[in-house]
This record gives structure tokens, sequence and C-alpha cells, in this order.
């Protein structure tokens, strides 16, 4: 019901035409988002008894790996608003569900604001804060950036420190829920960038929001443990966008290999050319491989004992679908190098290696706590 009937219907209308086409003109994929909302897509993890689909999070890998191998990078919007809903399905408070119809419809739009520009990838270093106010309320000031898609979303998710007490580091992060009503208090700023061109960021600054304490996502003074879990399954539903992407470029360039005729034969038949797609191909595979293992593992509940694989399946998936999109481009030649879809694959890929997580924060994940190497982190 929710695999490659639905998505074959919806695929064929949203293509790489469509792709390419809000790419080049930089603007939000309305049409997309809407037919995704119209299906209720947005609600494929939510639970049935608060109104969604609750399928296992095997099937939904497999739904971005086959949507992604169709309309690219795309794919984003429809990872980050179902793992949204599924924040508020496990962690909402009833304020906070009774929001999740209109979320899971796309009639509202749910974004999450972390990142700071001093912090980087240093999560726990973040310096907006919010401070008790009257009547159990709370006053949240500062400043995210790298918000993706922040200025048009509905809810924005707001990690702020409240306490700076504890035993660790991670103690004392709350993620509020805050909406665009208070608009003389919250100013947006868009940032320009390579690539992504459907998808805007923004630095957001934020100047004594007032926010209700049933607006608070999981348990206060605790939400890094909530977060962390959820950026174990974004890691593994970005990894599987990024195998989808590598497909859709070497599709391009099969197709191109074996028909495009220089020197009086098809250059497929070339091993300068068979060798980096065979190349692809196999890494590509690979971590489709990698990736279902630990799928099958988070509806398991194994990956409770093993939070590094998806580390390990975000740095292999990134690298391949990269090689795989680079090697594409090559075998395109100057056709790949104009605008196209292939080339704007090859500008989307490369922020993914930078962000959410970096290559090298992978590695060193990995190396701290699964090799068991010394680290500097806490």
């Amino acid at each position: 019901m929710y695999g490659k009937d639905w998505l074959g219907e919806f695929t064929s209308e949203f293509d790489e035409d469509y792709y390419t086409d809000v790419s080049e003109k930089e603007e939000f994929p309305e049409k997309f988002w809407q037919s995704l909302g119209e299906r209720s897509k947005f609600g494929l993890l939510v639970s049935k008894k608060n109104g969604g689909s609750g399928i296992s999070f095997t099937e939904f890998v497999k739904n971005i790996l086959d949507m992604s191998s169709k309309v690219g990078t795309l794919t984003y919007y429809f990872v980050a608003q179902n793992l949204s809903a599924k924040l508020f399905d496990d962690y909402g408070t009833q304020k906070l569900k009774s929001f999740l119809p209109e979320v899971m419809t796309g009639k509202s739009k749910v974004n999450l604001a972390l990142a700071e520009e001093q912090s980087g990838a240093d999560a726990l270093s973040i310096r907006t804060r919010a401070t008790p106010a009257e009547n159990g309320d709370y006053e949240i000031s500062g400043e995210k950036y790298c918000v993706t898609n922040g200025k048009n979303a509905d809810y924005l998710m707001v990690a702020a420190r409240t306490s700076d007490s504890g035993e660790k580091k991670s103690h004392g992060l709350t993620v509020f829920v805050i909406t665009r009503k208070q608009p003389d208090r919250i100013k947006f700023k868009e940032l320009k960038k390579m690539g992504l061109n459907f998808l805007p960021l923004y630095s957001i600054s934020f100047d004594r929001i007032i926010i209700d304490r049933e607006s608070i996502l999981g348990e206060p003074d605790r939400a890094w443990s909530m977060l962390s879990k959820t950026f174990a399954a974004d890691r593994l539903a970005l990894s599987a966008m990024f195998i989808g992407m590598g497909n859709m470029a070497l599709s391009r360039a099969l197709d191109y290999a074996r028909k495009r005729v220089v020197f009086g034969r098809e250059i497929g038949a070339n091993q300068g050319i068979q060798f980096p797609l065979s190349k692809a191909y196999v890494e590509l595979s690979a971590s489709r491989a990698y990736l279902e293992h630990s799928a099958r593992m988070v509806d398991g509940g194994g990956i409770e004992s093993n939070r590094d694989l998806p580390m390990g399946v975000y740095y292999h998936a990134v690298r391949a679908s990269s090689s795989a999109i680079d090697a594409s481009l090559q075998t395109l030649g100057a056709s790949g190098y104009l605008s196209g879809m292939v080339e704007k694959l090859f500008r989307d890929i490369r922020y993914y290696r930078m962000g959410p997580i970096s290559e090298q924060l992978a590695l060193v994940s990995i190396a701290e706590k699964t090799l068991g190497l010394p680290g500097v982190r806490e």
C-alpha cells in the first residue's frame, strides 16, 4: 500500500524535469509538497492511534530510495517532514499532538532550528537561552544558523539551553515549538549557497520570544536524548536519499554511454567509461545493503546498542553517491557540465559531505565509540 504503487503514480508526475525546473527557478516545490500532503504522506511514521500510517522504518527507507531515484534531492522535504511529525507523535504534549493532522497533510510545515554559527557541529555549545518568565512561561533569545526552509515554517523546533547544571554537557537542553505569530520578535536572513536551490537556508534571530510549557517537545533539560535518537534515524533516511540520487545520475550516464558514439563505437565499450560506472554501481549497492541492515535494526530495537551504525551508513552512502554522480558527470562530458539534472545533483550532494554531519565527524564518532580509541569530546 505504501510502496511502489503510490510512488509510481506520484513520481510519474514529478520527474527529473520538475526537479530541474524548481532548482533553476530557485523556488519551493509547492506542487510536489501539496501532492504529498493530499496523500497524507507526511504521517507515514506516525502511530495509527494518532492518525498516521504507522509503517516500519524499513518500509519508510524503501520509499525514500524509490522516490529519490526519480526526484533526486527534492526527497529531503519528504524525509524532514515525516521525521518532524514522528517527533510530535513520540514526544509532543497534547497541544503539540493536536497539530499532527495539519502536519501530516502538509498544511503546516515544521523545521528544526538547532545549529548556531559559532557552535557549528558542536550542538552542545549552543548559546540560545530560554529563561523562566511569568506564569510558568519561558522567554527565548538567541540566533540560529543554516535553518532549512526556516522562513516558510509554520512551526520551528528551537533548541535552547535552559540549565547549566548537571554532570554532563548534554543536560540542560530543551526544545520548544514556536510559531511565526510573533513576527516583530523573529528576524530572518536568507543565506546564499552553491546548490540545493529549491531549499532556502536562513539565519534566524529570536528576541525575547514568549513560549508556554505546553510547547515543550520532550522532557525539559533532557532534549539531547530525544534529538540523538532522531538524528540516528535522520542519518539513515538521508543515506537512502543519497543512494537514490547516485542511482538517478548513474541511470542517466549508463543510458548515454550505451548510445553515444565516438570514434566509431559506443563510449560504453571503453574501459575508461566502464570501470568508474561499475565501481559506482558496486559502492551504491554496498551502501544500500548497509542501510537496509541498519533499518531492520531500527525496527528490531537493536540500533540503541549500535548508535554509531548510522554514522557508518551515512559516511559510506554520501561518498558512494558523490563518486557515482561525479563519474556520471564525467561520462556525460560537456553535456553533463551544462545546466541540467546531473549538474544539480553534483552541487546538491556536495553539501551533505559537510552537513548535517561532516565526513570527519562521522569517522571521529566511529573511532571513539565503536573502535574504542581515545577522544577529546565529552
